[in-house]
């Protein structure tokens, strides 16, 4: 968590309190006297927008359930027949041995995933807003089939609603190769590069990664055998892919 004052408390409904006793519960509507001091949300020092103000009732803030959870990335949910308010944690990495053979949260509720039906054709699962997206495909390989072989690193997050991350796609017609940074926020998963990686046509197997703290990225290209014959290093500079360098083995 980032946020945890010590007391929190969440406003479900206004002046309407949940009694519980042992073993049953019950609702009443109850005339309460709150107090009002324009209280903020604030978030790593960003202040949070809500339409319902955050007020003060018996020595305890409250604040509206959902505008708090989206705050700090928790899904939630509310369940009308209990009646409760359902947490759950959306980077939890989930594994169906029936359907699904890659998950990986890479933060802020979006996931990376493949299904078995469909190996190396990777999508991303938004599970804040229940939003499926898939990987777009490189401009000069649409029409033709392609695999994608992922980074397991972010090169940036700049707030829980936007993420780039970096994917190599592969035209399985003629193994051209492409790489490629995506940008997701409000729901869009868009290019915001894309660069052909010029090696031998050889040389199928390749992998990415990332280092963060100089958004350097590594592409590793292997022989028929996994021996690593090449690495070509590009910089995340202001929007563009650059290439600065290569390495032989």
């Amino acid at each position: 968590m980032l946020f945890k004052p010590k007391h929190l408390f969440f406003w479900l409904i206004a002046g309407s309190l949940l009694i519980a006793g042992t073993g049953y519960s019950k609702s009443s509507t109850e005339r309460i006297t709150a107090r009002f001091a324009n209280i903020k949300l604030i978030v790593n020092d960003q202040v949070i927008q809500t339409k319902a103000e955050p007020f003060i009732y018996n020595g305890n803030v409250y604040a509206p359930v959902a505008t708090v959870a989206n705050m700090l990335g928790i899904k939630q949910e509310w369940d009308n027949k209990t009646p409760a308010v359902r947490f759950s944690d959306p980077d939890a990495k989930t594994y169906d041995a029936d359907a699904r053979v890659f998950d990986t949260p890479i933060g802020s509720g979006l996931h990376l995933l493949t299904e078995k039906t469909t190996h190396g054709v990777y999508i991303i699962e938004d599970r804040l807003h229940n939003v499926r997206v898939p990987i777009p495909t490189p401009k000069e390989a649409i029409g033709h089939p392609t695999i994608s072989t992922p980074s397991s690193s972010l090169i940036a997050l700049t707030s829980p609603q936007k993420q780039d991350f970096v994917m190599v796609q592969i035209n399985l017609d003629n193994n051209d190769k492409y790489l490629q940074v995506l940008h997701y926020e409000n729901k869009q998963l868009t290019v915001a590069a894309e660069v052909k990686i010029e090696i031998d046509p050889s040389l199928r197997y390749v992998d990415v990664s990332v280092s963060e703290n100089t958004n350097l990225i590594y592409v590793n290209i292997s022989d028929e055998h996994n021996v690593l014959k090449e690495v070509l290093v590009y910089k995340w500079d202001n929007g563009k892919l650059v290439k600065t360098g290569n390495v032989k083995s």
